[in-house]
């Protein structure tokens, strides 16, 4: 009753608005939202990681650990992007927005790196968790530590769409997820 009551108030445009062109708005006003839970996880295994200490045998346990949390954490930014999906169709269908449909066929139909996270939520929830690999890297930048999913391992799942299949083979070094869900949250 209280989305409802706070839809009425706005006028179409406004709602066509609030919905397409100001994710934010929507979020603060009807509390639907993104987030992606490995980035705090990531962020953390990138400053603990850059103490030696930290790849010595005793400190086994707490990679473990945050490979672990990276896993939990990728099943859940991929089953949360697609909840959101589904959330978003369903207040669609409950609020008549001009060219809706239109603007989300526009922008997420043909995108690759949608289909790609909605073919891996079919993938971690029906076929098996993931484990991505951490990777460090040293540039004249400085060092980056990233955690990867590589093709070889996506490409064991057999059901990949096409479009997900060219977003796959476009991240030849592994798609790192940071990037993908980081990404993905300014699209939605």
């Amino acid at each position: 009753a209280l989305l409802s009551d706070l839809l009425s108030l706005l006028t179409p445009c406004q709602k066509l608005f609030a919905v397409i062109e100001q994710p934010c708005y929507f979020t603060s006003t009807f509390g639907v939202h993104f987030s992606y839970p490995t980035s705090n996880t990531i962020a953390q295994f990138r400053l603990t990681s850059e103490n030696p200490a930290f790849w010595y045998r005793p400190s086994e346990s707490l990679l473990v650990n945050y490979e672990k949390e990276v896993r939990k954490g990728l099943f859940a930014s991929a089953a949360s992007a697609m909840a959101l999906v589904d959330n978003s169709r369903r207040v669609a269908k409950k609020i008549v927005i001009d060219c809706y449909q239109n603007k989300v066929e526009q922008m997420f139909a043909k995108d690759e790196q949608h289909i790609f996270i909605q073919n891996l939520r079919n993938f971690v929830t029906h076929r098996h968790i993931l484990q991505p690999d951490w990777t460090v890297h040293y540039s004249v930048e400085g060092r980056y530590a990233t955690f990867r999913l590589k093709s070889d391992v996506l490409f064991r799942y057999k059901k990949w769409e096409p479009l997900a299949i060219n977003f796959i083979e476009k991240n030849k070094e592994g798609i790192d997820i940071d990037i993908l869900f980081s990404t993905y949250r300014e699209k939605v």
